[in-house]
């Protein structure tokens, strides 16, 4: 079942997927220690292949494992697969982070907490780009960086960290200014990294952009839209003219539309903005 010829059928593109994974699934229940870099690259993207696989692979082979992943899947991971080809890496340099890309987030804990910093601070245009960090693992990277000394104390600092930004303590939003907080918030991409951090960054992140003009319509202006949901309902009480495409291009949470179409209810609406 094992032989090269049946493996060079299977290369055939008008074998259907379906057909394959259950090729795959068969050989290795027969021979669950098969070595995966005999098979075409496109099989190592069916789910089929099981995770125990890998687990015996030297470095060496992860490594070309890895970067038959990247050429042959289109981006497909498995968490599972991540971690055991994660593991099997021994020494970290940023070379290895660039290969390892969104399957770094299969470092244990413990491996991240052994990395140099240095490798951290040179490694960040990739680990940045990772959305699969957990929370734990995000908390440790930043840790690491701010005990080597490494600053976060403006926008472009907290800009290069992209996904991990999550693991930046609220203390450090606190200490940026405001103005710098809010040029970064114009960028989208650092919005979507901000709202996968813990609720209490967010919110001091948007407490930080309100102290700027505590007026309810700079407010719904300034707020990034993705994040009004952090908006305090005290801090929707309209007093003058309103944009309502502002307002409509928001999401709210109950609360909030409460109090502030109670407000709304005695304020001119500007409907030609």
């Amino acid at each position: 079942m094992v032989d090269q010829a049946n493996l060079e059928l299977f290369k055939n593109a008008a074998i259907p997927q379906t057909v394959i994974d259950y090729y795959i699934s068969t050989l290795f229940e027969f021979n669950p220690t098969f070595n995966p870099l005999k098979v075409p690259g496109s099989f190592l993207c069916s789910p089929e292949v099981p995770s125990s696989a890998y687990s015996s692979a030297s470095e060496a082979d992860t490594i070309k494992i890895l970067k038959e992943l990247e050429k042959s899947c289109n981006g497909t991971e498995y968490s599972e697969v991540s971690a055991v080809l994660a593991s099997n890496i021994e020494t970290v340099t940023p070379e290895t982070f660039s290969i390892l890309g969104s399957a770094s987030s299969g470092l244990s804990n413990t491996k991240i907490s052994s990395l140099s910093p240095t490798v951290m601070v040179s490694s960040l245009s990739t680990l940045g780009t990772v959305s699969t960090w957990n929370q734990g693992q995000a908390n440790i990277f930043i840790q690491k960086l701010i005990s080597s000394g490494y600053l976060i104390n403006d926008g472009s600092r907290l800009e290069s960290l992209g996904t991990l930004v999550a693991g930046v303590p609220s203390k450090t939003i606190e200490n940026i200014p405001a103005t710098v907080l809010f040029s970064i918030s114009q960028n989208t991409v650092f919005v979507n990294n901000m709202i996968a951090a813990p609720t209490v960054i967010q919110q001091i992140f948007v407490q930080k952009i309100i102290s700027l003009d505590q007026s309810a319509a700079s407010v719904v202006q300034n707020v990034p839209d993705a994040m009004a949901t952090e908006i305090p309902s005290s801090s929707l009480v309209f007093s003058g003219p309103v944009d309502i495409s502002k307002i409509n291009k928001k999401t709210w949470t109950g609360e909030q539309a409460a109090m502030f179409f109670e407000s709304l209810g005695e304020t001119d609406f500007d409907t030609e903005k």
